[in-house]
């Protein structure tokens, strides 16, 4: 008895082992450059391997050396035991299907095999340049060099909210986003997210808005910087007055007008004023004591100015003579 196989029957196994075939395919993205190893699912002990790039031979193995063919010469390598092959330094000409056939078994894995890039850091643009403070509504976008990293999805950022994903190009509305100060984008692909992009101001902001703080958060520090600064001047001021009068108490002039004032609370008063940067000429401009205080300018103003000792003066009727030299022999 013979069988009649019917003709929608073998379509129907057409179609299932296309499935099979299409169901078993694998996106693979790599970093170009980098080396990417295939490692084709466990089909037992192999004798025999046959991998192609396209429709082109890239390597075979019939249980003795391995061969390999021009698609790939000099990048490839074969392991006989595991059906694995590595391919070095690979580039987007590398892009396409790679298959592989174990112990005669056609296409037992296919590999879309894509080598492409690392995203870029963007770069906002506004559109059109002209978008200003009047306009109603702009557009922005998220530029960057996808050539050779695609697929890539798009990133947004405002309100200080979390990333959410979007388009290259943004479009923004002024009376929905008059709370919103920045906008900031970036790039993903299958290799990974890439760096964000610098902040972009809302074109939408006045130039005096866009720091984000209101105009009365504006004088108030503004006032609080003048009282900051105020506040160190004095500070410093009464730590200079204080250190000065610790180390110089108030000035005494001799012969103050004190009559009970002794001798030798005068003297000190004298010396004190000697002893202070233009002691004795303010003691002169107070004029309290003429006498005193041209005793104290002749001491004190003519040593200040020429840096000798000036001379002493004697009162009428005083013996020097037993001041200067030895006592005379009688």
């Amino acid at each position: 008895m013979s069988h009649v196989t019917h003709p929608a029957f073998r379509l129907m196994a057409l179609l299932v082992l296309a499935l099979v075939q299409i169901s078993a395919k694998e996106d693979v993205f790599h970093r170009s450059g980098e080396e990417l190893k295939l490692i084709p699912p466990n089909f037992g002990k192999l004798d025999r391997i046959q991998w192609k790039f396209g429709t082109d031979l890239v390597a075979d193995w019939y249980g003795d050396d391995v061969n390999y063919y021009e698609a790939l010469v000099n990048r490839t390598t074969l392991d006989p035991e595991t059906g694995q092959i590595t391919i070095k330094n690979g580039t987007k000409n590398d892009n396409g299907l790679y298959s592989v056939e174990l112990n005669q078994h056609r296409q037992v894995a296919l590999y879309d095999v894509k080598f492409i890039k690392n995203v870029t850091k963007p770069v906002i643009i506004v559109k059109p340049l002209n978008c200003s403070p009047e306009s109603k509504n702009c557009t922005l976008s998220c530029d960057a060099d996808t050539a050779d990293a695609q697929p890539v999805t798009y990133w947004w950022k405002d309100r200080g909210e979390d990333w959410r994903k979007g388009e290259q190009l943004k479009p923004i509305f002024k009376e929905e986003l008059q709370d919103i100060t920045t906008f900031s984008c970036r790039l993903e692909n299958p290799l990974g997210s890439g760096e964000e992009s610098n902040p972009m101001s809302n074109p939408f902001l006045h130039p005096s808005d866009k720091s984000g703080i209101p105009p009365a958060g504006v004088a108030l520090l503004v006032i609080g910087a003048i009282g900051l600064i105020l506040a160190i001047c004095i500070t410093v001021w009464c730590c200079m007055y204080k250190k000065e009068h610790l180390q110089f108490p108030r000035l005494k002039c001799p012969g103050n007008g004190n009559a009970a004032a002794g001798a030798g609370d005068a003297e000190r008063d004298a010396d004190d004023a000697r002893q202070r940067p233009n002691g004795a000429q303010r003691c002169a401009d107070a004029k309290l004591d003429p006498e005193s205080a041209v005793g104290l300018l002749s001491n004190g103003v003519a040593s200040y100015h020429t840096g000798q000792p000036a001379p002493t003066t004697t009162p009428p009727g005083e013996d020097t003579s037993q001041q200067d030299g030895p006592p005379q022999q009688r």
